[in-house]
């Protein structure tokens, strides 16, 4: 179906029940060949013009970004190993939460400076 430069809303009963592919980037939706309605809507998604921001749309952007960064944030990190000959020592090697202390114990004592 080719809806050339009109605007056009799916219900979700209608996505849930052909299950489409959507390229936000190229701006089509696909539907598996293997139905019967194997069609390919070719819009131009970016093109639907809103006259000024919702807060919906601003707070899906803002979680977009964040959820963003947050990804590559955990890109960087690199995933630490330990070898086989420490695996019983795994919780000394684990990095404690930060700004938590250990509880208590009976053997605690303090350092004077």
């Amino acid at each position: 179906i080719n809806c050339g430069t009109e605007n056009i809303i799916l219900g979700l009963p209608w996505l849930q029940e052909n299950n489409p592919v959507v390229d936000w980037r190229m701006g089509t939706l696909s539907i598996d060949e293997k139905t019967d309605r194997s069609k390919e809507l070719r819009c131009n998604i970016s093109s639907v013009a809103v006259e000024e921001p919702t807060m919906n749309l601003v707070l899906l952007q803002k979680i977009t970004m964040a959820t963003e960064l947050a990804q590559e944030e955990h890109k960087k990190k690199p995933k630490v190993v330990l070898p086989k000959d420490y695996k019983d020592f795994t919780l000394v090697f684990k990095k404690p939460s930060d700004g938590v202390l250990p509880p208590s114990q009976p053997y605690d004592h303090a350092i004077n400076l």
